[in-house]
């Protein structure tokens, strides 16, 4: 079984669940911070809905209350288990300014997201942009429309400048894409002292729900967060 590192030395935020016992809860503090944004579906009982204004509701379910404003967006809908960008034939937009005290240094961004799939199963062969990137092929797709959890999605890192505060993010699509969430990995400066503090730390190893696993049961194909000290990055096992 091989790890294939996909990020190092960020910070770990146990956002990704609420459920994370106080033993193992690894939060670094209780100071509005910028962690993840899920993105806004419909339900079962709906096929889709178009987005037909720019209410910060309409694009996100979880810690909307980071998001100030939407300033434009094109072709966004409200899916069964997802938010659509874009459609079969034609890209789709979606701009948005943080609330000032989200605003902060990021490192990257992880955009976990799949292909749209038409009802003859063929792909529409999408990419994604983030704050104007080269575009990045969606290459991911998973069968069946239950979806519940980040590890049913590819997991798409976009680098980010981290020396610049992230104030405005715009995510492109070249045709339909289908996102379920997006992450923020703040960016962190250590000095000698604390680098090497940290590498003398055991790793531990997280599920995205911030349960501990132990490292002789990783799961190829999952992704999973091993922590070192004050830091982690999440890596995905394959076989």
């Amino acid at each position: 079984m091989r790890i294939k590192q996909l990020l190092t030395a960020i910070l770990f935020l146990a956002a990704f669940s609420g459920t994370v016992s106080a033993q193992e809860n690894i939060q670094a503090t209780d100071t509005p911070q910028l962690t993840y944004l899920l993105f806004k579906f419909a339900g079962s009982s709906y096929n889709g809905r178009d987005v037909d204004s720019k209410a910060v509701s309409n694009f996100f379910l979880t810690n909307s209350e980071c998001v100030k404003s939407v300033t434009s967006y094109s072709k966004c809908c409200n899916g069964r288990t997802d938010f659509y960008l874009g459609n079969e034939t034609t890209g789709g937009k979606l701009e948005f300014k943080l609330q000032t005290d989200y605003v902060t240094n990021v490192s990257s961004v992880d955009i976990f997201a799949i292909q749209f799939t038409n009802s003859a199963g063929i792909p529409c062969e999408a990419t994604l942009s983030f704050n104007d990137s080269d575009p990045v092929e969606i290459t991911d797709r998973v069968d069946g429309i239950s979806r519940s959890t980040t590890a049913d999605y590819g997991c798409y890192t976009f680098p980010v400048d981290p020396s610049t505060p992230l104030s405005t993010i715009k995510l492109e699509s070249s045709k339909r894409v289908r996102i379920y969430r997006m992450d923020f990995n703040l960016a962190n400066t250590l000095s000698i002292d604390e680098i090497d503090a940290e590498q003398e730390a055991t790793e531990e190893y997280y599920d995205l729900n911030g349960t501990k696993i132990n490292s002789n049961h990783l799961q190829p194909g999952h992704i999973y967060i091993v922590r070192r000290g004050s830091h982690a990055s999440k890596i995905v096992i394959t076989n």
